[in-house]
Parts: C-alpha cells; structure tokens; sequence
C-alpha cells in the first residue's frame, strides 16, 4: 500500500472508529507495500498514515460478560 500515491486513493479501502478485540492486544493485515510483498500493517502503523483513525485494539481477555452485556443493551436501546 502506497498512501503517499494519491492515483492509488481511489482504491484502497477506508475504516474507522473500529473496535478490535484479539489475544494478544495485538492487530495488523497483511498487505504489500514498496518494500515488501508481505509487509504486516499495525494499528500504529495505519494510524500514522492517516487512517484507521479512532480504531482501537484490546486484549480479549479484559472483554467481561458485564461489559458485553451493556454493549448489547446499548445497541438495542435497552
């Protein structure tokens, strides 16, 4: 991924304000990039450039059942 190539904007996808939640606390993709083929994009990194921007990652493990409970209340209006 070229951020800095504006021809290429068009058709790189766009996300934000994301919640992630992984085992480690730890997120990335993999995409190419001038230079690798391979290269893994972090949170960080992604952020940096511009984009992900208000996304956030967290260890599962501080997902509670409390916590998942008001999530789904919230979403449902309760």
């Amino acid at each position: 991924m070229d951020w800095a190539n504006a021809s290429l904007a068009p058709q790189i996808g766009h996300v934000a304000s994301n919640t992630y939640w992984t085992q480690d606390g730890e997120w990335s993709f993999g995409c190419g990039n001038a230079t690798s083929g391979d290269h893994r994009f972090t949170m960080p990194e992604l952020q940096a450039a511009g984009e992900a921007k208000g996304s956030v990652v967290h260890k599962a493990n501080a997902l509670t059942v409390a916590a998942l409970e008001t999530k789904v209340r919230n979403k449902l209006g309760l």
